[in-house]
């Protein structure tokens, strides 16, 4: 999730960066005059994207991780591609530093500029959906360490502690990382909902641990007070 925060940062940043070029440009041909030299910024908004998609590939690896291939590959393309749009950038921040008045140059500015947004914010969608991925998987597997918590047979108390831990941890984990994602949550209905829910789940788990207990030793009516958690 840190991860992701920082490239949203820089995509924020690289977008006002990109922007103002841009504007340099519209704003020579209105009052047609010289664009000023726009080098120092678009090689900044180089050395801006090269860090993102630094980022962005080490992320891509965790596509691996769960076994999606085809998602890794989809977050190095768009990588690659931002490196060619800002490679584009400078290029033609270079013509129009010679030639001011260049149509060319102005129009590979600008397709470059729009090329290099537009693949940012997918490569920041497809970030996020491997957090989301994540999250999901988290939640299955947590799901079915409750069951196995709740399916524990009496008397089996080895088996008890192992699945005890098991339920503790996998929900411990979910909570802490949805939590990360909750201050971005902008819609307050939703964002509510998931507080809630994550309250919820901090505080049943408890209360399930002791009912198991209470199954373990004997209790018909704890068992099902268990599933019913």
């Amino acid at each position: 999730l840190n991860t992701l925060l920082k490239m949203e940062e820089l995509l924020e940043s690289v977008s006002d960066a990109v922007s103002s070029l841009v504007m340099y440009s519209i704003e020579a041909d209105e009052n047609n005059t010289a664009i000023p030299d726009i080098v120092p910024g678009a090689t900044g908004v180089k050395a801006a994207t090269d860090y993102l998609c630094d980022l962005a590939e080490q992320q891509a690896e965790n596509w691996k991780k769960i076994n999606q291939e085809p998602m890794f590959h989809k977050m190095v393309g768009a990588c690659n591609d931002i490196r060619n749009d800002t490679k584009g950038i400078v290029d033609s921040a270079t013509i129009l530093r010679s030639e001011p008045f260049d149509r060319d140059g102005k129009k590979l500015l600008l397709a470059s500029a729009k090329a290099v947004m537009q693949h940012m914010v997918v490569l920041l969608q497809l970030a996020d959906l491997y957090d989301v991925t994540r999250i999901v998987k988290m939640a299955v597997r947590a799901k079915d360490q409750i069951n196995s918590l709740v399916n524990s047979e009496p008397g089996n108390e080895n088996f008890f502690k192992v699945a005890a831990q098991e339920a503790v941890s996998g929900t411990g984990d979910l909570t802490r990382t949805v939590l990360k994602r909750v201050p971005n949550i902008e819609d307050y209905g939703i964002k509510t909902r998931v507080e809630d829910n994550l309250k919820i789940i901090q505080n049943e788990i408890n209360t399930l641990l002791q009912i198991m207990v209470n199954a373990l030793r004997g209790d018909g009516a704890a068992r099902s007070q268990a599933t019913q958690k």
